[in-house]
């Protein structure tokens, strides 16, 4: 179970050389990704909503971000939505608040302040725990409320806001013209297939196709020639034509498509 599954992490810490460092970690292992980093609660909690990670890495004071971490488990408890793995990293050692995060539905502690501690060890715990992590995630299912017709609009929500992060990282602009036909085209391909998508988007938006084909290749161009290769090769990992140096528009329309629906 899982063994080909990427196991989605989302990071909520404040201290910059630990989210450096289990970053680094992460990049550097196979089947596990780092969805999301963040030192506020009101992220992490819009974040599990709205991403649907596999696990989460907490830590419990985050004297330099917004909130704390029983917060956070106090708010995912009350709420009726698909809950992650709960990996809590502290350096507290009150056997009151483990006893709390635990109520609260934490699964694991790792105490910062043990000599193993590293982020490799973080990472090594998390990828021995795959299998049961997945295992559990499917057992639990889809949440009810988003198989019901009356959640679709809250469905598209969250896609688009998956999408509008995907393309932020990857150094695709809000204000390129191109961005708007992306987002469209790579909802269309998660919902239906459809190989002459540019002729679609265009009858939308009263364009020709030519002109969406261009928009679109002009903005993923961009991207890659002002990004850092390092950085864009982490984010996309499909092969690239050598000599072009960057994806066709349809190629990375299909590959953002299937990564966001293999995710959700």
């Amino acid at each position: 179970m899982g063994k080909d599954k990427i196991l989605k992490i989302l990071l909520v810490e404040d201290e910059p050389n630990e989210c450096a460092a289990i970053s680094r970690c992460i990049d550097q292992s196979d089947g596990i990704r780092l969805i999301g980093i963040t030192n506020s609660i009101e992220k992490a909690f819009a974040d599990v909503r709205d991403c649907l990670p596999d696990a989460v890495i907490l830590d419990i004071e985050l004297h330099k971000g917004d909130g704390d971490g029983i917060t956070f488990l106090e708010r995912l408890y009350a709420c009726d939505i698909l809950k992650p793995f709960i990996l809590v990293t502290t350096d507290n050692t009150s056997r009151l608040i483990y006893e709390r995060v635990r109520e609260l539905g934490a699964d694991f502690i790792i105490a910062k302040n043990q000599e193993s501690y590293c982020a490799e060890y973080v990472v090594d715990f998390l990828m021995s725990m795959k299998s049961t992590i997945l295992f559990r995630k499917m057992k639990q299912g889809v949440p009810e409320e988003l198989l019901t017709l009356d959640n679709r609009e809250e469905i598209t929500k969250r896609i688009l806001k998956r999408i509008d992060t995907e393309l932020d990282l990857i150094g695709i602009k809000p204000n390129v013209l191109g961005r708007m036909y992306i987002v469209e085209a790579i909802q269309m391909m998660m919902v239906r297939p459809e190989p002459n998508f540019c002729y679609y988007i265009g009858k939308k938006y009263g364009k020709s196709s030519q002109s969406v084909d261009h928009a679109m290749t002009n903005a993923i161009n961009k991207a890659w020639s002002n990004s850092p290769i390092e950085e864009i090769q982490k984010l996309y990992t499909a092969k690239v034509d050598i000599i072009k140096g960057y994806p066709t528009y349809s190629e990375f329309v299909y590959y953002y498509a299937r990564k966001i629906k293999n995710d959700l």
